[in-house]
């Protein structure tokens, strides 16, 4: 495993590209490891924001994501309280 200073948001998205491109088909939470896939959604979310993220599947209507995940912020902040 690499070094985990280098576990960026940039490296996972590079990660899922080149697994989108050798396997010929959209990643799958199933080729990476338990620690990559929690990272991965650490970092973008639910798995179909992180392809979207890597730019390997469409985005969804952007304002029906945004008000989404400003809900999940807020009860987030509010969970923290």
């Amino acid at each position: 495993m690499p070094d985990e200073k280098i576990l960026t948001r940039e490296y996972y998205l590079d990660r899922l590209k080149k697994v989108a491109e050798r396997e010929n088909r959209l990643p799958k939470k199933s080729d990476f490891s338990d620690f990559d896939v929690m990272k991965i959604k650490g970092y973008f979310g639910p798995w179909p924001w992180a392809l979207e993220a890597a730019g390997l599947k469409e985005p969804k209507h952007q304002k029906k994501l945004e008000e989404n995940r400003a809900k999940r912020y807020a009860k987030k902040q509010e969970n923290k309280e």
